[in-house]
């Protein structure tokens, strides 16, 4: 073999040990379809429902796209749910709206629009 075919190998293994690994740690992480509009820290101090998902107290990150609402837990997608922005006033924390535990709408900090559940 000559050097530069040599050459091109390296190069090539190099990139798959760099890539693989790479293409796992996506696969396995917390993935959200759609562009993010919204996203904050909530922390539940009593348990909330949502799509009928009972969500324990706990710290999470809810992460909002043009239609659906997730809510992280220790870096796993625990449930989702469709939403509908409303034009709301500007909060100055995050603040979630329950009706009977069941979570209606998310307010984020600053934002003029919420989350409402659908």
């Amino acid at each position: 073999m000559t050097r530069n075919r040599l050459g091109h190998i390296f190069v090539f293994a190099l990139f798959l040990a760099l890539a693989l690994p790479l293409m796992a740690a996506l696969k396995n992480s917390t993935q959200i379809s759609s562009a993010v509009l919204a996203k904050g820290d909530f922390t539940l101090y009593t348990t909330r429902s949502l799509n009928g998902t009972a969500l324990q107290p706990g710290d999470y990150k809810v992460v909002a796209t043009n239609s659906q609402i997730s809510f992280v837990y220790n870096d796993k997608v625990v449930e989702q749910a469709s939403i509908q922005w409303k034009d709301s006033e500007s909060v100055g924390e995050n603040t979630l709206v329950a009706d009977s535990g069941n979570i209606k709408a998310i307010h984020f900090k600053g934002k003029k629009r919420s989350a409402v559940v659908v």
